[in-house]
C-alpha cells in the first residue's frame, strides 16, 4: 500500500526590527498565508488574520489590495497608517491596542464595521469620508463629553453606535449630536456618567425618533409616547399619556370582540339561509309532485307542456337536493378518511402566546388542512348563487300552486290551527347524549383538528339530517364542554 506524505505546514517566523520590535514584511506575510492555508498569492486573498502578534506599525499590505476583513487586534499599534490601497475593505479590527487618535481612514469608503474599542480615543473625528460605515465600536476609550462625540455627525450613515464604558457626561449639547443622526438604529451608553442623570432615558429617547434599542434593551411604543409626553409636558402629560395608551388597548379589545361577535352572526345567518333554502326545495318537490298528480288525472289539452314544464322543475330541485346531500356526507363520512396526523393533533400557547401544534406541524399547515377541506366540501357540494336565487324567486311559484290547492276545495288555516302548530313547535327536543352520539361527536371534532366552530356546524347538521333532531341548535360553548367531559371520562375514569 502506497504511503501518502503530506508536506510539513510552514511555520510563520516573525522578523524584528534594529529596536527589536516585531514587524509586518511581505515574506512573512506570505508564510502566513501559507500557515494559515489562505492564497500564497496576496490579491487572492479576502481576508488576513494579524492579530495576537505584538505589531507596532502597520505596513507592507498594498498587495493585498482585495481584502475585505483585516483583524489587527491585540497588537501595540499606535498609529492607523498604511492602509490607503485597501480600498475594498469591509470591516476593519482595531480592538485592544495603543492607538490615540481616529485617522488614516479616508479611502476606506466601503468600511462598514469600524471597531476601536480598548484603546486611547479622546476624540471622535475624520470619518466624513466613511459613507458606507454602520456599526462603530468605541468602548472602553476616554471619550468625555458632548465635544468629543461632535465627530459622529460627520456620518450620518451610522446606524450602530457603541460608546459604553467611557467618560460621557450630560451637557446641553449632547442631545444635539444624536438628534442629528437620522439613521441610528441602536446606541450603547451603558456605564457612562450620563446614564445616571434623571430622566436619562426619556431624554434620549426624544433625541432618537429612529432608534430600536437603547443600552440593549428594546424601545417599546408606550415607551416612546410616554418619553414624547414628558418632553412636552412633563409627569402630568406622561400619566395623561399613559391613561390614553390604556384606553386606546381597551377600545381596540371591545373591536376585536364585537368583529368576532359580528362575524359569528354572519355565520348563524349564513347557515339558516341555507337551511331555508333545502327545506323550500323539499316543499317545492313535493308541491310539484301533486301537481304532476292532478295533471295527470285531468289530462287537460295541454297537459303534455304542463308536464314537461313540472318535470324540468322537478329536476332542478332534486339536482339542489342531490349536491346538498354530497355535502353534508363530505363532512361526516369519516370512515373513508383513515388515520392521519391530523386525527390527534392538539394545540397549546408558548411562551410568546403563539398557538403551537403538536406532531411537529405548523400553524399554516394546520389552517392548509381545514381550508383544503371546505373547499373539498364545497367543491363536491357545486351549489353557486344561482341556484340559490332560482329557489328564491321561484317562492312565488310554490305559494301559488299552495293557493290553487287550498281554493280547490281545501280550507286555510284557522287561528286555532296556528296556535296548534305553534305549541308543537315551541315543545323542543333534547339532545340524549348516548355513547354513539359522543363518539361521533369526538370523531368530528379531532376531524376538524379542534375547530369547535366548524364542528358545531357539522354536529348540528348531523343530529338535523342524520338523526330527524328538530330541537334547538347545539351552541358552540356546550360542544366544547361535552367534548371535555369525553376526554376526563377517557383519561381520568370517572
Amino acid at each position: 500500500m502506497e504511503t501518502i506524505i503530506k508536506p510539513k505546514r510552514v511555520k510563520a517566523q516573525a522578523e524584528v526590527n534594529e529596536r527589536g520590535q516585531i514587524i509586518i514584511t511581505k515574506k512573512y506575510l506570505r508564510q502566513l498565508c501559507e500557515e494559515l492555508e489562505l492564497y500564497e498569492t496576496p490579491h487572492l486573498n479576502d481576508k488576513l488574520f494579524l492579530h495576537f502578534k505584538g505589531f507596532t506599525k502597520i505596513e507592507n499590505l498594498e498587495d493585498y489590495y482585495n481584502l475585505k476583513v483585516l483583524y489587527l487586534d491585540h497588537n501595540l499599534l499606535k498609529t492607523i497608517e498604511n492602509l490607503d490601497p485597501l480600498v475594498n475593505l469591509k470591516a476593519l479590527y482595531l480592538q485592544n491596542n495603543l492607538i490615540g487618535k481616529i485617522e488614516g481612514l479616508d479611502k476606506l469608503t466601503n468600511l462598514v464595521i469600524l471597531n476601536l474599542s480598548r484603546n486611547q480615543i479622546t476624540q471622535i473625528e475624520n470619518l466624513e469620508h466613511l459613507i458606507n460605515l454602520q456599526t462603530i465600536d468605541l468602548t472602553y476609550n476616554e471619550l468625555a463629553k458632548s465635544a468629543s462625540l461632535m465627530g459622529l455627525k460627520e456620518c450620518p450613515s451610522l446606524t450602530s453606535i457603541d460608546l459604553s464604558f467611557n467618560y460621557i457626561e450630560y451637557d446641553d449639547q449632547l442631545i444635539n449630536v444624536f438628534s442629528r443622526m437620522p439613521n441610528i438604529a441602536c446606541l450603547y451608553l451603558k456605564k457612562n456618567p450620563i446614564c445616571d442623570s434623571s430622566g436619562y432615558r426619556k431624554m434620549m429617547l426624544s433625541a432618537l425618533p429612529t432608534a430600536k434599542f437603547l443600552d440593549d434593551r428594546a424601545i417599546t411604543d408606550l415607551e416612546r409616547r410616554l418619553a414624547a409626553a414628558w418632553n412636552r409636558g412633563g409627569k402630568e402629560a406622561e400619566e395623561e399619556e399613559r391613561k390614553q395608551y390604556y384606553a386606546e388597548k381597551e377600545l381596540q379589545k371591545e373591536k376585536t370582540g364585537e368583529e368576532r361577535e359580528k362575524n359569528e352572526k354572519i355565520r348563524t345567518r349564513l347557515q339558516l339561509e341555507q337551511e331555508r333554502y333545502e327545506r323550500e326545495a323539499i316543499e317545492k318537490r313535493d308541491k310539484l309532485m301533486q301537481k304532476k298528480e292532478k295533471v295527470l288525472e285531468e289530462l287537460p289539452e295541454d297537459y303534455e307542456s304542463q308536464l314537461r314544464a313540472i318535470d324540468k322543475e322537478l329536476e332542478r330541485t332534486e339536482e339542489y337536493l342531490r349536491e346538498r346531500g354530497k355535502k353534508q356526507l363530505a363532512k361526516l363520512d369519516y370512515s373513508n378518511l383513515g388515520v392521519s396526523k391530523y386525527t390527534c393533533v392538539s394545540r397549546t400557547l408558548n411562551e410568546k402566546g403563539e398557538y403551537v401544534y403538536t406532531n411537529n406541524l405548523s400553524h399554516d399547515e394546520v389552517e392548509q388542512y381545514r381550508q383544503q377541506q371546505s373547499e373539498e366540501w364545497n367543491k363536491k357540494a357545486g351549489i353557486g348563487g344561482e341556484d340559490d336565487d332560482h329557489f328564491s324567486s321561484d317562492e312565488k311559484a310554490a305559494q301559488d300552486v299552495e293557493a290553487n290547492h287550498e281554493t280547490g276545495g281545501g280550507t286555510s288555516k284557522t287561528d286555532a290551527g296556528v296556535q296548534e302548530e305553534e305549541e308543537k313547535i315551541a315543545e323542543k327536543e333534547k339532545v340524549e347524549w348516548n355513547d354513539e352520539l359522543k363518539g361521533k361527536l369526538e370523531e368530528i371534532v379531532e376531524d376538524l383538528v379542534f375547530d369547535f366552530t366548524e364542528a358545531t356546524a357539522v354536529f348540528n347538521q348531523y343530529l338535523k339530517t342524520g338523526m330527524g333532531y328538530k330541537g334547538d341548535p347545539i351552541l358552540e360553548e356546550e360542544i366544547r364542554n361535552i367534548y371535555t367531559s369525553i376526554e376526563m371520562e377517557k383519561y381520568r375514569g370517572q
